[in-house]
């Protein structure tokens, strides 16, 4: 952050610009907000986002991606990442920013790859050049709201060149990083691979290794990934959760210790504009997306507890005191047609 170091505690956020629960939509700048608001009261600096989405072949024609083809492009999708980039620095928050998922919850590599009837995303030319033509159509943007190319937003953390990728070889994610920055060297590159590449701490175009934790010992992975980027890139936990509260806390412990620049839980849930919050299970697990500032009916996942815990590591990796939680905001009643269905749009950081 300029001179100073700047490392982070934080929450992964999914529905920044689209909610696939309880059906596919547009994210509203309220919800947007709501979610900042949040962030902001739990000491978090920064956020990461989910990938862009692809169209997948089994779609609606009706179903809204932001990629629909080569160079085909959702322009409400984007317009509503325009206004998170807007928020973002609106609020002070930084944002890292995957391309393309490895999975195709909603439209991966997979589905990118099928717009040319290809056997391997990584491997297929024009495929790969398709994925350069929308990084570099993407980083080209003029936000609609601010004006602001995206490749000269300072809101923007890195560029990450993907979710959980296993690329088949570095070359891939070499071409790739080398070009983001051709197209813009303002930002850090993030290696998006699946754990740390040996080959990208000796890449000039990565500035940033990660890795996601959902099985083992946390503390002990990244103490020794830790141990593999010291004093070559700086490393980052991307994604981690799933798991007992304990294991949670000897991470953030280890994180703060070790010099590892941020960890991100997965995942958090902003307020829904139409009243409550939106809820999403982890796949089949028993886990929800957590709701701030924690609620006792979901003690089955601890997060009170859990979200007590994120907010004062958040503020101990900064070396600042956690000060008091804000006054609440008043929450908005909304109409009333049925007084067996009484709904209000949230305040932040209420129960």
């Amino acid at each position: 952050d300029g001179g100073k170091e700047f490392r982070f505690i934080s929450f992964n956020i999914p529905g920044m610009t689209v909610v696939e629960d309880p059906h596919w939509h547009l994210v509203t700048d309220w919800e947007q907000v709501d979610a900042f608001k949040t962030i902001s009261q739990t000491g978090g600096r920064a956020i990461r986002v989910y990938t862009f989405s692809v169209r997948k072949i089994a779609d609606l024609p009706t179903t809204k991606r932001h990629i629909n083809g080569p160079r085909k492009y959702d322009e409400d999708l984007f317009k509503c990442f325009d206004e998170m980039l807007k928020w973002c620095t609106i609020m002070g928050i930084r944002v890292i920013i995957p391309f393309i998922d490895r999975w195709s919850w909603w439209g991966g590599i997979n589905d990118f790859k099928e717009f040319r009837k290809a056997s391997n995303f990584y491997e297929d030319a024009q495929v790969k050049q398709d994925f350069k033509d929308v990084i570099s159509d993407i980083l080209n943007r003029v936000n609609t709201q601010t004006g602001i190319k995206y490749k000269d937003d300072k809101a923007i953390l890195a560029w990450e060149t993907g979710n959980e990728l296993v690329p088949t070889s570095f070359q891939w994610t070499r071409e790739i990083a080398a070009h983001i920055k051709s197209v813009d060297p303002n930002h850090l590159v993030l290696d998006g691979k699946y754990g740390i590449d040996y080959n990208s701490l000796r890449d000039k175009n990565i500035d940033i290794v990660s890795n996601h934790y959902y099985a083992g010992v946390y503390a002990d992975r990244c103490r020794a990934d830790r141990q593999i980027a010291a004093g070559k890139k700086p490393f980052i936990v991307g994604e981690f959760g799933l798991g007992p509260t304990k294991l949670f806390e000897d991470l953030l412990e280890e994180v703060i210790k070790d010099g590892t620049a941020g960890a991100l839980i997965w995942s958090l849930r902003q307020h829904n504009i139409e009243g409550g919050f939106y809820k999403h299970r982890e796949g089949s697990s028993s886990f929800y997306a957590y709701h701030w500032p924690g609620f006792p009916q979901n003690d089955a996942y601890d997060e009170l507890r859990v979200l007590k815990m994120m907010r004062s590591k958040a503020y101990k990796i900064q070396n600042m005191v956690e000060p008091p939680l804000p006054l609440l905001e008043r929450p908005v009643i909304l109409p009333i047609y049925n007084v067996k269905e009484i709904n209000w749009q949230g305040s932040v950081g209420a129960r």
